[in-house]
């Protein structure tokens, strides 16, 4: 009797490893994939707040789009033109509230951010950011950004 119990145990043990295992090792690989995206994110928000126009070369996909809450769209081009003139200057970039989904090759990230310009006030953004892994590398494909307000007077 003692014998049919240990190798009960052992089925069952051997049945849920075969069945989990599989789960354990999805979830660590998502977890991973999660932090490359959201290291990508960081490094495109620094990118901004340094002005750092070889970094965002790398980080936007060639056919870039960043739709503002105005309507505006700037384009790879532009918005590399732009920062090497010195038109896109922040004071201030930083993001929470960030979420990220992941699907396979591509990723979605909404957030917040909370930037200024020089010598302006703070103001708010929510924003959704849609990532492509190219050649290795999570790159930026589309950015959409409506303005919002302070966080602070607003419940969530």
């Amino acid at each position: 009797m003692e014998e049919l119990y240990k190798m009960s145990v052992r089925v069952i043990v051997l049945i849920l490893t075969i069945f989990l295992l599989p789960a354990i090792v999805i979830s660590q690989a998502s977890a991973k994939v999660e932090a490359e995206v959201r290291q990508a994110d960081d490094e495109f928000q620094k990118a901004f707040l340094n002005e750092d126009a070889a970094a965002l070369e790398k980080l936007l996909t060639d056919g870039f789009i960043w739709t503002h809450s105005t309507g505006n769209i700037q384009t790879k081009a532009l918005i590399l033109a732009n920062v090497k003139a010195g038109k896109t200057q922040y004071d201030r970039v930083e993001t929470d509230d960030v979420k990220v989904y992941l699907y396979k090759n591509a990723a979605v990230i909404s957030g917040r951010s909370t930037r200024q310009y020089p010598g302006k006030d703070i103001f708010w953004i929510r924003y959704t950011a849609f990532y492509i892994r190219d050649k290795g590398k999570w790159r930026a494909s589309a950015f959409h950004s409506s303005h919002v307000p302070d966080p602070s007077t607003t419940s969530k």
